[in-house]
């Protein structure tokens, strides 16, 4: 019994004297892998799909991405279902609209000259 116990402390000593080796450290994968950035294309064919779907553009789109109708997703929603997947589709906000200089101006009360 005593050589039983004894074996499994040298074991024990061993593995805990054993480095990790590098190799396994590197391959170990992030629990969040980045996403590649959306292309100016892809955010206006987005931009143009919630609008023409209104407040639950994400939901039609995510319905449509699962089998669903209207099956209006062209190609580039595809790509992005396949590359970025529903769960992004989820997280991800619309751009907030740049104030173009026009925009301002006309938002500004115009003055009665007297």
């Amino acid at each position: 019994m005593k050589a039983g116990v004894a074996e499994l402390r040298r074991l024990i000593a061993e593995k805990e004297a054993t480095p990790t080796p590098v190799s396994k450290i590197a391959t170990t994968r992030p629990k969040r892998e980045k996403l590649p950035p959306l292309t100016e294309d892809e955010v206006q064919v987005i931009q143009a799909y919630a609008a023409k779907h209104g407040r639950r553009w994400k939901s039609v789109l995510n319905h449509v991405w699962m089998g669903g109708a209207p099956y209006d997703d062209g190609g580039t929603l595809r790509r992005l279902r396949n590359s970025h997947g529903p769960s992004w589709l989820h997280t991800y906000r619309l751009p907030k609209p740049r104030p173009d200089e026009n925009a301002v101006s006309e938002c500004q009360p115009d003055v009665l000259e007297t």
